[in-house]
């Protein structure tokens, strides 16, 4: 039988369609190009990990360099479904740096910028104040315990009390006559290049009510007087946080608990200024805490884990493209 043009283009039309409906149930494969800039790398080559999820595989790993510039660039045939992007390297102060973005079949250019040497102070003054107990976890009257959390090597102290004394001790013990509330101040320097310095207001309170005139305040992990607090312990091993940098959303702080206790987990911005404070009662082992940090404004920041008694730290960047 012979058939007319028509026909044919008509044939050509309905096995055109087939065939592409084929390529689309197979799963077409397209091409995710990955990219982006190290900034402040003073022309070093640094080398950058690339992790792909592609969901229902094996995640795929690319190894690759920036240029002098700081430019990465790889690319990888993914199927049309949704998966993810993480990039990792080491930056200059030998912290772990990653970030994480979606990847969407109609987007499958995914640019990821990165500070590879940010500025950080050398040093931060912070301090957090509790209320003191004893041995038996037992809130003591009128005494509060200032946990100094400063950061920097070889500091020197000069604590003001608000009613006109002052120490330079690193561990002071101060009484007041009244019953507050005074203006905590602690100025630190480390001698060299860096100054910064921390204020807050503290008073006598046990159960939520100034109760009498006249309160106490100390330094450090021992009550005087009193025998020592009850140690309550978490694991001195490096907090971690993921993402980081974090553009938006959530980061994930992860630590090790030797008890079941509670703890507060600080976020400090590089001013010395407490952002963000959340309160747990940890699990024996790792913990896992969300923050929500998407109304940050761009910079570093600090994490300080704190259960009274010991202390763990680390810092994250927000921002990016």
């Amino acid at each position: 039988m012979k058939l007319n043009s028509n026909t044919m283009k008509k044939i050509t039309l309905i096995l055109t369609f087939l065939a592409l409906t084929c390529i689309q149930s197979a799963g077409a494969q397209q091409l995710l190009t990955i990219d982006g800039t190290l900034s402040n790398t003073n022309g070093q080559v640094i080398n950058v990990f690339i992790g792909i999820n592609l969901n229902s595989t094996t995640p795929t790993v690319l190894y690759t360099s920036t240029d002098t510039n700081g430019y990465y660039w790889d690319t990888l045939s993914v199927s049309s479904s949704a998966g993810s992007v993480v990039v990792t390297f080491i930056d200059c102060h030998s912290d772990t740096i990653s970030g994480k973005e979606i990847y969407v079949p109609s987007r499958l250019n995914v640019t990821m910028n990165f500070d590879y040497c940010p500025v950080i102070p050398s040093c931060m003054a912070y301090f957090a104040k509790n209320q003191a107990y004893d041995s038996l976890r037992n809130p003591i009257p009128g005494m509060v315990q200032i946990k100094d959390l400063s950061i920097g090597n070889n500091l020197s102290y000069y604590w003001t009390f608000g009613d006109g004394s002052s120490s330079t001790s690193k561990n002071p013990v101060h009484t007041y006559s009244g019953n507050g509330p005074y203006v905590l101040c602690l100025g630190i320097t480390d001698g060299i290049n860096c100054s910064d310095s921390y204020c807050d207001t503290v008073t006598v309170d046990t159960n939520g009510n100034v109760k009498s005139l006249g309160f106490t305040i100390f330094v450090g992990e021992t009550v005087p007087v009193w025998t020592g607090l009850q140690k309550r312990e978490i694991n001195e091993s490096t907090v971690f946080v993921y993402p980081n940098p974090v553009r938006n959303g959530t980061i994930s702080v992860k630590f090790t608990s030797l008890l079941k206790d509670e703890v507060d987990i600080m976020v400090i911005n590089s001013l010395g200024k407490q952002i963000i404070t959340k309160s747990i009662v940890t699990n024996v082992g790792e913990n896992t805490v969300l923050l929500d940090v998407e109304n940050l404004l761009d910079g570093i920041y600090f994490i300080l884990v704190n259960d009274g008694e010991n202390r763990m730290t680390s810092k994250f960047f927000k921002g990016g493209n």
